[in-house]
């Protein structure tokens, strides 16, 4: 029988095998409290995150120089990410179940940007199965869509990394 991975020791080897340096660089987009940073940090990865949510990253106990308040929208994220941590290169860029948030053609548009820029190496997507309980709700827009239709919106030639909630990233990978 295998071995049991966390999806944080999962990234955390996917990181490794697709960095270029030593330990690899990831940042989380939508670290909310950090938890997901922490875990990284616990496997050997320069982790850092950022969330639109200053209520989140103001409960969060992991260190505040690897945590920034920033928009996933904004067209400078990149730079302001690298200026922010102090980071050349981002190995894996790993949005955290915040692209149902955002429409579908800003999502589409944000991630076109990402693999675009030359700072960033790897993407990967874990998308929810559902949109959050506070957009269920009414609180906020989400776009309820499936991996498979998040993929063929947003990276038709499949050069990202997509998952769903509780996917084990493949082999290839």
């Amino acid at each position: 029988m295998g071995t049991i991975v966390s999806p944080v020791e999962e990234l955390a080897q996917f990181a490794a095998r697709n960095s270029e340096g030593d330990p690899p660089t990831v940042v989380v987009a939508g670290c909310g409290r950090g938890r997901t940073v922490d875990g990284l940090l616990e496997h050997g990865v320069d982790a850092y995150g950022f969330d639109i949510s200053p209520d989140a990253l103001a409960d969060a106990e992991t260190s505040p120089d690897r945590l920034e308040q920033c928009d996933l929208e904004d067209p400078e994220l990149v730079d302001r990410l690298r200026t922010s941590f102090d980071v050349e290169r981002i190995d894996v860029f790993y949005t955290e179940q915040v692209l149902s948030l955002l429409a579908p053609d800003v999502a589409d548009r944000v991630t076109a940007q990402l693999r675009a820029d030359d700072a960033v190496g790897r993407c990967v997507h874990r998308i929810a199965p559902m949109p959050p309980a506070a957009a269920q709700n009414g609180e906020f827009d989400a776009t309820d869509r499936s991996v498979s239709e998040w993929k063929a919106q947003c990276d038709p030639d499949g050069e990202d990394v997509w998952l769903s909630v509780g996917e084990q990233f493949q082999k290839s990978d």
